[in-house]
């Protein structure tokens, strides 16, 4: 009964993480709120990415293991939104795996957990269609393993906002670095190989990103070594950034998708000792919810690291106005 009650406060906890950090990447959190499923789990609401398109949310429960509950996050809606969205998607990219299944269908089930057990150790997306009279809605998403077996859930929901934020930028381009690539791509004095390596760049990519991992590892902070949940983070901003200090590994840290958010966003940094800055517009209860227990750097900084980490500081990370 201490592991049910311990799972579903874990369950809150990562639901609540993710859409913390979907907030911070433009979609509209909702506020907790768990319901129960039909295979004796738990499911929620994370974020709403807006009017015409599906909702974000978390289960938690027994569909593919009668021993163990599994995790799906992903989109769900009612057939028309969700349609709209895999159609999207098949346009631009490869076809999700597709699933028909009725309640009343004991083989249908059957042939269902087979198809979403492959699709998880393929890593691959699941869009499953449920019989109306069993299930309203649709869903598109992966399915997870349970809790890790230490406390720290920060890779579940890496690997949550790495999905959801895939999708939406796929279909809705950062404005921001789409506008930096066709900056670089109208550009005459770049090569076509110097193109290509800061297009890349741009998007966390390429030769970058092999250098990052071969200066951190993993993770910059956790040590987190799931190359699906780590994104590679210029330090200094792009535009205030040469070419060369684009492709500059010293110019970057290795982060899992949360931290990348708040770095990004300024709401933490890192001083010269690697000693974690957290702003005071990240809120406390917040801060449990998106912060590792590990929260400074691993390994000492170089003097070039450190160079550009004084120019996050001074123009990205978010002072409080005492301190300014």
């Amino acid at each position: 009964m201490a592991t049910e009650a311990n799972d579903q406060k874990r369950f809150g906890s990562v639901v609540e993480s993710l859409s913390t950090v979907l907030s911070l990447e433009g979609l509209r959190p909702i506020k907790f709120k768990q319901h129960d499923t039909w295979d004796d789990g738990w499911w929620a609401p994370a974020a709403s990415w807006g009017n015409n398109r599906p909702r974000v949310g978390v289960w938690f429960d027994y569909l593919l293991d009668r021993n163990k509950r599994r995790f799906w996050f992903g989109f769900y809606s009612a057939p028309p939104k969700l349609d709209a969205l895999v159609k999207e998607i098949q346009d631009i990219s490869p076809n999700p795996i597709i699933l028909t299944v009725s309640q009343d269908d004991v083989q249908g089930m059957q042939l269902a957990q087979a198809t979403i057990s492959k699709a998880k150790q393929e890593r691959a997306i699941v869009y499953e269609q449920y019989s109306e009279d069993w299930d309203d809605f649709r869903y598109l998403g992966k399915f997870e393993g349970g809790f890790p077996a230490t406390s720290d859930d920060g890779t579940l929901v890496g690997q949550a906002a790495n999905f959801v934020l895939e999708i939406v930028r796929l279909l809705e381009p950062l404005r921001e670095e789409e506008s930096d690539i066709d900056e670089l791509k109208r550009r005459g004095d770049l090569t076509t190989t110097e193109r290509h390596q800061l297009i890349l760049a741009r998007r966390g990519q390429g030769i970058f990103r092999e250098k990052l991992f071969h200066i951190w590892g993993g993770c910059a902070v956790t040590g987190c070594n799931v190359t699906q949940v780590l994104r590679a983070s210029h330090i200094q901003p792009w535009k205030a950034s040469t070419d060369e200090e684009r492709l500059d590994g010293g110019n970057g840290l290795l982060l899992t998708a949360t931290l990348d958010a708040l770095f990004d966003k300024g709401l933490i940094s890192f001083d010269d000792a690697g000693k974690m800055l957290i702003s005071n517009h990240l809120a406390e209860n917040e801060r449990t919810h998106v912060l590792p227990k590990q929260i400074n750097l691993r390994r000492p900084l170089s003097d070039r690291q450190k160079k550009y980490l004084r120019t996050h500081r001074i123009k990205t990370f978010v002072k409080s106005e005492a301190d300014k």
